[in-house]
């Protein structure tokens, strides 16, 4: 299991409210279950970012993340090595 940093999980209840704890459960999971090599938090905000804020896209973007967690990078614009500077904008930290 892997923590949400503090940036991620100020945007999860931001997002999502009250749905935001069983998502932060299955975030918290997703990066070992993929097995990426990547960077823990990357893969997190790559499946939060890419949800824009639907439940339902957020389901998607898990199971996206479970078929090809490249395609999750993508979809969050967070597939190329200026991934760390996108993330400070974005999650403004």
């Amino acid at each position: 299991m892997v923590e949400l940093t503090p940036r991620l999980r100020r945007r999860l209840e931001a997002d999502f409210g009250t749905a935001a704890r069983d998502m932060a459960d299955e975030l918290e999971v997703l990066p070992e279950s993929i097995d990426s090599g990547q960077d823990p938090e990357r893969i997190q905000a790559a499946v939060l970012l890419g949800a824009r804020g639907s439940v339902r896209g957020f389901a998607e973007m898990v199971a996206l993340a479970r078929t090809d967690w490249r395609d999750v990078l993508v979809s969050a614009g967070l597939e190329h090595d200026d991934y760390a500077r996108v993330l400070r904008r974005r999650l403004r930290s």
